[in-house]
């Protein structure tokens, strides 16, 4: 069963311009909890964050970070500005496509 909410924002971007939000938008609540869990770069020994259900913690450097699912995007709120990607959950793996990046991390077990 998918839960979906759906609720009105506005986001800022990297520019810190406003980005005003459909009201329409929905948030995949299925997909968040599959997101949840602690996560490793392929062949890494060590994790590199863990996402909670509302927060993204980075166990290297210990920064703790809001984030959002909106449709197919993952906003990570970093203090000044904002990263988005593009993101997939397939199995144990989430992909993460930015302007600049594609990332693969692993389900750490």
């Amino acid at each position: 069963m998918i839960l979906t909410s759906f609720f009105s924002c506005n986001k800022i971007d990297k520019n810190r311009k406003q980005i005003p939000i459909d009201n329409n938008i929905v948030v995949n609540k299925y997909n968040q909890n599959r997101v949840i869990g602690i996560w490793k770069i392929h062949g890494e020994e060590n994790s590199t964050f863990q996402i909670k259900k509302d927060s993204i913690y980075y166990t290297d450097g210990g920064q703790t970070c809001k984030y959002e699912i909106v449709n197919d995007s993952f906003y990570i709120y970093y203090d000044g500005w904002v990263d988005r990607s593009k993101y997939e959950i397939t199995g144990n793996k989430l992909f993460f496509n930015s302007e600049l990046v594609k990332d693969t991390f692993e389900r750490f077990d």
